[in-house]
């Protein structure tokens, strides 16, 4: 399980940042499915009080599907809170569970490809702290 604690419906930093959706924790927010949109995303999240934005890859992104390893910032006058997303299953962090993640995870459980730590979450469907062949028979069940 992962070490990252979860403030749903508590205070985050002061703030008032809460999913019924989605885990909020103090690194990362979790269990966000793929293809889950910036929209739909922003409606599962209560936020009163802050601007929300979206970085991927270090731009700003308005729209498209949520993808891991894309930094949430939500923000006011006085605090900037960011979070990490990890998306279920989504290791080549473009938003989707496809061929292309199945591939890179038997790529990486052979020895022939590495992933970050963020992208290991992401992966590890089974919840128990690291990958294996049942994490790569439950993304392959969950692709598209």
């Amino acid at each position: 399980k992962s070490t990252d604690s979860t403030n749903n419906g508590e205070n985050i930093d002061g703030s008032k940042i809460t999913s019924n959706t989605y885990t909020i924790g103090n690194k990362y927010i979790t269990n966000v499915p793929p293809k889950t949109t910036i929209s739909v995303f922003k409606n599962n999240v209560s936020y009163e009080g802050y601007e929300i934005s979206f970085l991927g890859n270090g731009s700003l992104k308005t729209s498209g599907y949520i993808s891991t390893n894309m930094d949430v910032v939500f923000s006011n006058n006085a605090t900037i809170i960011s979070r990490k997303i990890i998306v279920t299953g989504d290791i080549t962090c473009d938003g989707n569970v496809n061929s292309k993640d199945t591939n890179l995870m038997m790529k990486y459980l052979l020895g022939t490809s590495t992933l970050n730590n963020v992208c290991r979450k992401a992966g590890d469907l089974t919840g128990n702290g690291k990958l294996s062949n049942a994490d790569l028979v439950a993304m392959a069940q969950m692709r598209e």
